[in-house]
C-alpha cells in the first residue's frame, strides 16, 4: 500500500483539536538577523519567498505572537500526520499483517520554521 500526505504543507491550517495539543510556551521563536547581516543566499531565498516584510506589513511580518502561531500550527499539522501515521500501524495490528509489514515514512523537503526569516515551504517567481 502507498499513502501520499499533504497535510503539512501550505496554506498553514489545522483545527482547534491539533491546535490546543501544542504548548506555545515550548514554541522557541528564532532570533531574525537584521536584513544588512543576513547571508546573500538567506536573502535572496526570503525575497523569492515573498518573506520580507514591505513596509506596510512590516509590523505584522516581525511580531514574535505571530511568528510563534505559524510555528504552533506547524507542529499541530505534524502532530496531525503523525497520529495518522499511527493509525495505518494500528490497522496493521489488527489486521495480523503487523510482522509482515514495513512502514517507510519520507519527506520532499523540510520547512524553514523562521529560521533565517524564511517560513513556508514554496519559493514564488
Amino acid at each position: 500500500m502507498f499513502q501520499g500526505m499533504n497535510i503539512v504543507h501550505p496554506p498553514y491550517s489545522t483545527n482547534e483539536f491539533w491546535y490546543n495539543k501544542i504548548d506555545p510556551t515550548k514554541i522557541d521563536v528564532p532570533k531574525w538577523a537584521d536584513l544588512e547581516d543576513m547571508h546573500p543566499c538567506d536573502l535572496q531565498s526570503s525575497m523569492l519567498k515573498r518573506c520580507l516584510p514591505s513596509n506596510d506589513t512590516v509590523g505584522s511580518i516581525e511580531d514574535p505572537y505571530r511568528r510563534r502561531n505559524i510555528r504552533r500550527i506547524y507542529a499541530a499539522m505534524v502532530a496531525e500526520f503523525d497520529d495518522m501515521v499511527g493509525a495505518y500501524m494500528t490497522a496493521a495490528k489488527e489486521a495480523g499483517v503487523w510482522n509482515n509489514t514495513v512502514f517507510i515514512v519520507t519527506s520532499d523537503h523540510g520547512d524553514m520554521q523562521m529560521e533565517h526569516r524564511q517560513f513556508y515551504k514554496m519559493v514564488r517567481i
